[in-house]
Order: C-alpha cells, then sequence, then structure tokens
C-alpha cells in the first residue's frame, strides 16, 4: 500500500500565546504542538502582528501568516512574547482582534523579578548588553524600564482586554507549569477545548527552540544588591497586585 502525506491546508489560529518572555513560552509551544488536536505555527515567534509585521519582510505577507498553520487541526495556535510589549510594540491586540476575533489567550507569567533578571541574563548572554548595564535595564529611575516593564503583567494584559474578555484568557504561572507540569497542562487543554487528558513524553523536557535563544549559564553570574531589588519589587508590586486582583490567583511564591 502508498501512503501519502496529507498537504497542510493553510488557516488562520483559533489562540494566541501572547508572553511572556522567559517565562516558558518555547516549552509550552512544544508541549501544545504534542496534542493530536492542536496545531502549533512552524514558527514558533511568528510576530505577525507588530507594527511592521515579521522582520519587515514584504513576502510574510497573510498568505504565508497562514502557511505557518494547518487547518486539518481543529485548534491552532502560535507564541510570540513580543505580543505582551506594549510598551514597545504599539497596537498588537487591536490588529490581531481585527483578524482572529474569536481567538483564545494564553499568557503565561513568571514572578516579575526573576522574570526581569533573566531578560537581563538573557541579553548579556547574546553579547547585546554587559553586566554593566544591570542598574540602567533593571533600576526603575524615572519611569521603569523596558525589561521591568515587560514584568508588568497586568499592565500589558489591560492592552488585550480592551478586545477581550478574561472569559476568554488563561493566565498560566510558569512556576505552575515547571512544579506540576501535567496538571498545569490540563488546564490549558481544557481551556482550548481539547481533550485534557493527552500525555507525552516531552512533557518531561525543557525545551528552548527560539532562534535567538542563548544560554543563560553561559553568561557570567549575576548578584543583585538588595537596594536594587527593593526598588524594582516597589516598582512591580502594585502591577502584581493588580493582577492578583484581576485574576483571584495569589502567586504566593512570587516575591513582590
Amino acid at each position: 500500500m502508498t501512503w501519502f502525506r496529507r498537504r497542510p491546508e493553510p488557516a488562520l489560529p483559533t489562540f494566541l500565546v501572547v508572553g511572556a518572555m522567559k517565562c516558558g513560552t518555547s516549552s509550552l509551544h512544544r508541549y501544545l504542538d504534542t496534542h493530536p488536536q492542536i496545531g502549533m505555527s512552524t514558527v514558533k515567534e511568528t510576530d505577525w502582528f507588530l507594527p511592521d509585521g515579521p522582520d519587515d519582510d514584504p513576502e510574510h505577507d497573510l498568505d504565508w501568516y497562514r502557511s505557518l498553520f494547518d487547518g486539518h487541526h481543529p485548534v491552532r495556535g502560535e507564541t510570540s512574547p513580543n505580543y505582551a510589549k506594549r510598551h514597545l510594540f504599539a497596537g498588537v491586540p487591536a490588529r490581531a482582534h481585527e483578524l482572529v476575533p474569536n481567538a483564545r489567550l494564553v499568557y503565561v507569567v513568571r514572578d516579575p523579578i526573576a522574570r526581569a533578571r533573566s531578560h537581563f541574563l538573557h541579553a548579556v548572554a547574546s553579547g547585546r548588553r554587559s553586566l554593566d548595564d544591570v542598574e540602567r535595564l533593571l533600576g526603575p529611575g524615572d519611569g521603569g524600564t523596558h525589561v521591568l516593564d515587560t514584568s508588568r503583567y497586568h499592565f500589558q494584559l489591560q492592552a488585550w482586554l480592551t478586545a477581550w474578555s478574561m472569559d476568554d484568557v488563561l493566565v498560566v504561572a510558569a512556576e505552575d507549569l515547571w512544579a506540576d507540569r501535567r496538571a498545569t497542562l490540563a488546564r490549558v487543554f481544557r481551556f482550548l477545548g481539547v481533550d485534557d487528558g493527552h500525555d507525552s513524553s516531552e512533557f518531561d523536557e525543557v525545551v528552548h527552540v527560539t532562534a535567538d535563544k542563548f544560554d543563560e549559564d553561559a553568561a557570567p553570574r549575576l548578584s543583585l544588591s538588595d537596594d536594587l531589588v527593593g526598588r524594582m519589587a516597589d516598582y512591580l508590586a502594585a502591577d502584581a497586585d493588580a493582577l492578583r486582583a484581576l485574576t483571584g490567583r495569589s502567586f504566593s511564591s512570587w516575591s513582590v
């Protein structure tokens, strides 16, 4: 008998993993893609809804975007942490709502200070920053910084809630994904309307699939002073409390 590979059928996503950077989105993308009812985009970070689109490349048009998804899967998603950086990229939720208004949203969050520290180490390991930049990039200063604002999850989510309701948003703590992975994934599967009993050996792995991923362990060790951590916490605390109020989650392990 001759077997033929089924040709993909271009389609649009039914859900978006919108962030946040350094919260395990690469791993989540891979875990979701193991589910037989879910088809994840063949490019992990499409950045389709950014103001200039992916790489500002004219060939990356709507046909290109649709080609990343296989319509034979009833549930389809993509993962782009830049979607939760409203301080850098304006209008992302509006563009997304115009094209996929019924999409569901998954937002992965993490202890805000731990995420910011990891974000900074990523930049150091990539060679874009040095440890001498720590105060400038992590110190709140006048009005905060790009790194810290990426950890302001309530601030980021509010931009999406101008077009979506919380009924269509699932906030996932990275700490839960690490400590109780299968139960956390079952919750994500239920939210997406697929079989929550799915399991995979890949759930035992932590993966990094982004092309621009660097090994944080390769960067010099970073020790944050108590003064800097305190100022970071002061800047992030109100936002973390607002997220708790919005979601009804305690995020009890967080440092703020």
